[in-house]
């Protein structure tokens, strides 16, 4: 990048060199170099989390805990929190479904909870539950993905009423 300057050839530019110097800082300062700076309060602000983001984020703690105690992907567990419910803790389907997992009552009393209608509304339970179906559901379908996620959204029955298929629905 440099080149060696004789002694003779750095007196004469020295002085060129010292106002290339000052006239790089200057456009350097009066251009904002953000990378010259450390003042972090100077930098873009981030654009703030949309409430489909929070959502996601308070979630993520309980989703997070129920994968590892179900050894589900935790991924798995988001993306169908995101089918069924757009990760929104309230939400209730026209079928009965509750919740961010979208559990049907009679489902979560197969797996020990005494008053669905309520206690699905809280959503460690909620995901809780809707973990330990799909495990049910992959044991029940030999690992098959497809099918588990066909029997968690349209139920066992639909899917052993099209033979053990996914059923033909549009959702």
């Amino acid at each position: 990048l440099a080149r060696a300057a004789s002694p003779s050839s750095m007196a004469s530019s020295t002085a060129g060199d010292a106002r290339a110097r000052e006239a790089t800082t200057r456009s350097l300062v009066q251009g904002g170099a953000t990378w010259l700076r450390r003042d972090s309060s100077r930098r873009a602000a981030e654009p703030p989390l949309t409430k489909a983001q929070l959502r996601v984020q308070s979630l993520a703690p309980a989703i997070s805990s129920a994968a590892s105690r179900h050894r589900l992907d935790p991924l798995l567990l988001h993306a169908i929190a995101s089918v069924e419910s757009n990760h929104d803790t309230s939400a209730r389907s026209s079928a009965g479904a509750i919740g961010v997992m979208q559990v049907m009552p009679a489902t979560a009393r197969r797996f020990g909870v005494t008053k669905p209608e309520h206690q699905l509304h809280y959503p460690r339970l909620n995901v809780d539950v809707g973990a330990a179906y799909l495990v049910t559901l992959r044991a029940l379908y030999d690992n098959n993905l497809e099918l588990m996620l066909a029997a968690y959204n349209a139920g066992e029955g639909a899917v052993a009423r099209y033979g053990n298929r996914i059923p033909p629905y549009p959702e």
